[in-house]
């Protein structure tokens, strides 16, 4: 591995027009090269193109460059930069009407959620008010094993049907 001296790392003529040929490999090298993280290196590559080879075509695996190609690709970025196209900007208004839509459906259910708890609450209260009447003043817990059950005679609930909207 070759460190390069820092302030001479993007000053330097490319190596290439020295006659000599020098090979950086490993993401670690790389990353050390250009005084960047390994990750941010790999990002570099993968959206930006920075020129990476990969030994015998792999799209996985060990990775290397030559110090003359990184040289011309971090002196060529500011071109990058200047030419990107600008992004096509994006229409939201389907999905965004669709998304309130969505919410306001989610909305109307949770009240219509919350009736069906306390109306089922209520029933609840109806059905154990009921059985204490209708069932004789026992120790519900042990029963007497002698006397048969009696079944309790519930009250009817009313029958409402409200629409909810």
């Amino acid at each position: 591995m070759v460190i390069p001296n820092k302030t001479a790392l993007r000053h330097e003529a490319p190596s290439i027009a020295k006659g000599k040929l020098e090979i950086i490999s490993g993401w670690k090298d790389i990353a050390t090269y250009l005084q960047k993280g390994v990750r941010t290196v790999q990002r570099y590559e993968r959206e930006i193109g920075l020129p990476i080879r990969r030994p015998a075509g792999g799209s996985a695996g060990s990775v290397m460059a030559t110090k003359a190609e990184l040289d011309g690709w971090v002196a060529a970025s500011p071109i990058r930069e200047a030419f990107q196209l600008p992004q096509t900007p994006v229409d939201n208004t389907t999905p965004l009407r669709e998304f309130r839509r969505h919410l306001s459906e989610l909305h109307r259910l949770r009240e219509e959620t919350a009736e069906l708890r306390a109306a089922i609450r209520k029933s609840l209260e109806l059905l154990q008010t009921n059985l204490r009447y209708a069932l004789p003043e026992q120790d519900q817990t042990r029963g007497c094993p002698s006397e048969p059950r009696r079944v309790a005679e519930v009250l009817a609930f009313p029958e409402r049907k409200e629409k909810v909207m």
